[in-house]
């Protein structure tokens, strides 16, 4: 929400106050560049991100890989944060470049769902599997 805030704040030309501290965390070199997204679009002016560096709140996240969690229990037991610590935490995710689903949709869907939709797919085949069944369990799908 607070980037959205901010975004309607600099359209409506109204200052913006904030911590130092926050600019110094979140603050990345950006620069306007013509971008073509495909080999017959228009060029369109982007703002493009200049430095490689990672948002520097991501090196404070302690958490395990993906891999390390070993059943559908323990995956349950992580809670939405635990979860979003893994998913940041995970190397796939990383080369993917993918982003964590945005506060505001994770609580519309009123589960964890757009955090598994991501995550499960990263986790061992066996956990994946009893997650499966769990969820057919509960949607009370069984063969009788």
């Amino acid at each position: 929400f607070a980037d959205e805030a901010v975004g309607l704040a600099l359209a409506a030309n109204v200052d913006v106050l904030t911590e130092r501290s926050l600019i110094e965390v979140f603050s990345r070199t950006a620069r306007f560049g013509l971008e073509r997204r495909t080999s017959v679009a228009p060029l369109k002016m982007r703002l493009q991100v200049v430095d490689d560096l990672e948002p520097r709140i991501a090196e404070a996240v302690e958490a395990d890989a993906p891999e390390t969690i070993t059943s559908a229990e323990e995956y349950d037991a992580l809670g939405t944060q635990g979860k979003l610590r893994v998913l940041v935490e995970a190397e796939e995710f990383k080369r993917r470049k993918l982003r964590l689903p945005r506060p505001r949709v994770i609580n519309a869907a009123g589960n964890d769902a757009p955090v598994d939709e991501l995550l499960i797919p990263l986790l061992d085949e066996a956990v994946r599997r009893d997650l499966a069944v769990e969820a057919a369990l509960k949607r009370g799908d069984v063969a009788g």
